[in-house]
């Protein structure tokens, strides 16, 4: 079964704000919290995505099942950008 862009492109689309919120959530707890739990923004996405139900071709794509396995997904890159971009702006020390 080929799968044509269009139909994937507005699920893509509102991944990458998924993705958004979570590196922002995670930028947040690292700043609060100097680290993070991945399985604190997992859940976070998770209750972000209760009333996201995607489809295509007219089938349902996202049970609970395959949202918490997304949110976990998204949540383990979201978590390391964010360490990346802490990393990339703290200071040097000099020798």
């Amino acid at each position: 079964m080929g799968m044509n862009i269009a139909t994937l492109l507005p699920a893509l689309m509102r991944l990458r704000e998924f993705l958004e919120v979570g590196v922002e959530h995670a930028t947040m707890l690292r700043g609060q919290q100097g680290g993070v739990d991945v399985g604190v923004v997992a859940a976070f996405l998770f209750v972000k995505m209760e009333s996201w139900n995607p489809s295509m071709a007219g089938v349902s794509v996202m049970d609970d099942e395959t949202k918490q396995a997304c949110a976990r997904f998204l949540a383990g890159i979201a978590t390391n950008i964010a360490a990346s971009a802490n990393a990339a702006t703290r200071p040097r020390r000099s020798m």
